[in-house]
């Protein structure tokens, strides 16, 4: 817990000093950077949703794909079997 607090600290410490930083050197580049920053979590945050959405389909898809799969395989046997049933006789 102690090396949490002392990461948070220092995360913290680095944020702020980086703010001070960045005003200094230009108040309107800072202000336009701390404009974009929330957008650009937005952005994330809805194409993260989507993302999801997408990423569970298609593993729905390929978990379709691999049942069939191996249900042809499976019968393949099967087939070769009946295939030979006709020669079996002569």
């Amino acid at each position: 817990m102690d090396k949490m607090n002392g990461l948070v600290a220092k995360n913290l410490t680095m944020l702020f000093g980086s703010l001070i930083f960045m005003t200094t050197l230009s108040w309107r580049l800072s202000m336009i950077t701390l404009i974009t920053v929330p957008l650009i979590f937005l952005v994330n945050k809805v194409f993260g949703v989507w993302y999801d959405k997408l990423s569970e389909e298609t593993q729905n898809s390929v978990a379709h794909a691999n049942d069939v799969a191996e249900e042809v395989l499976s019968a393949i046997r099967t087939v070769k079997s009946f295939a030979c049933e006709r020669f079996e006789g002569y």
